[in-house]
């Protein structure tokens, strides 16, 4: 009866330490944070590379909303105020859902 005890007790404690594992993707935080500095770099006017920003823009888009619309004004770039809104909603996604190993589309 021990035994059984033991084995069961056994069983159900490994069972929640794997639920415990976080299954994150090294390779696509790296690429989905390069992503966001990418857009960052242009929108703060640290660089003015346009390719790296509409490539990580088009990256992020697979994966969480990114609204176009904000980024319709004179220069064609994200309103700072628009930007600052989906990057919490980018970085919650992400904190969300990174433990289900994310895989690249």
């Amino acid at each position: 009866m021990r035994i059984l005890i033991f084995s069961l007790l056994f069983v159900l404690l490994g069972c929640a330490s794997k639920k415990d594992i976080c299954d994150e993707n090294p390779a696509f935080k790296e690429q989905f944070f390069q992503s966001i500095r990418n857009a960052e770099d242009v929108i703060y006017g640290k660089f003015h590379n346009r390719e790296k920003y509409d490539e990580g823009l088009r990256f992020l888009s697979q994966y969480v909303s990114v609204d176009y619309d904000k980024a319709l004004n004179y220069r064609n770039v994200y309103t700072l105020r628009g930007f600052e809104d989906d990057k919490k909603k980018w970085l919650k996604w992400y904190e969300e859902n990174k433990c289900q190993n994310i895989q690249f589309k």
